[in-house]
């Protein structure tokens, strides 16, 4: 298969995806992940990136970008999830995606 190396520039503005308590829970669940994983989840959830573009910037293939991505998106899921109070609906986001 063929990958193509895509640069990407860090210069994309992140939208906010949680509020208050949640912001902090999910901050929290986020330094349960390796550097590289949390680095996955930001560039995917916060700054909108592709997994091509993911793997292109970090110099992996996608498929671990991929792999990666979703075996941190189960952990903070399950983190989150145990944290009273912790509304996914109120947060607007759906952690089960990729």
């Amino acid at each position: 298969m063929h990958l193509v190396k895509t640069s990407v520039s860090m210069s994309r503005s992140p939208e906010p995806l949680f509020q208050g308590a949640d912001y902090v829970v999910v901050r929290r669940a986020m330094q349960n992940l390796s550097r590289t994983d949390q680095t996955i989840v930001q560039l995917r959830f916060w700054h909108q990136y592709s997994i091509r573009e993911i793997a292109g910037y970090l110099k992996l293939g996608w498929e671990e970008v991929h792999d990666r991505l979703a075996s941190s998106l189960r952990c903070l899921r399950a983190v989150c999830e145990a944290e009273p109070g912790f509304s996914r609906a109120r947060a607007g986001i759906d952690l089960k995606a990729a």
